[in-house]
């Protein structure tokens, strides 16, 4: 057992360390790490329900379709080429000249009237 959750610690930590550095292996080992555990989670819910479990499951599912949909894994949505894309879209100075609002021409105030 002791080897096991020594292992465990070591993919949370390397999982750790490649979101950090925002790597996109990182992503893949995190819905990895995920999903094992889903098969496990069903088969107690099978055995007793209670509300932990179900919130266990509920946010490892949701984790799970997060990373598929919005990380674009496995080739989902364009896979990471359309994220990189999307990413180039919205950095640099052509997304902040976008954003920028143009100002009004300049039109004089006018005269104030001498006393």
């Amino acid at each position: 057992v002791g080897v096991a959750v020594a292992a465990y610690a070591v993919l949370e930590g390397v999982e750790t360390a490649g979101l950090w550095l925002g790597r996109r292996w990182a992503e893949y080992l995190t819905f990895i790490a995920t999903i094992i555990f889903v098969p496990y989670e069903v088969y107690e819910l099978t055995k007793s329900i209670s509300a932990l479990k179900i919130l266990a499951l509920v946010i490892n599912v949701a984790i799970v379709v997060y990373l598929l949909v919005a990380k674009r894994l496995f080739g989902l949505r364009g896979g990471g080429k359309a994220e990189r894309a999307e990413y180039d879209a919205d950095t640099g100075w052509a997304p902040i000249e976008r954003a920028t609002p143009t100002l009004a021409a300049h039109t004089p105030l006018p005269a104030e009237p001498k006393p």
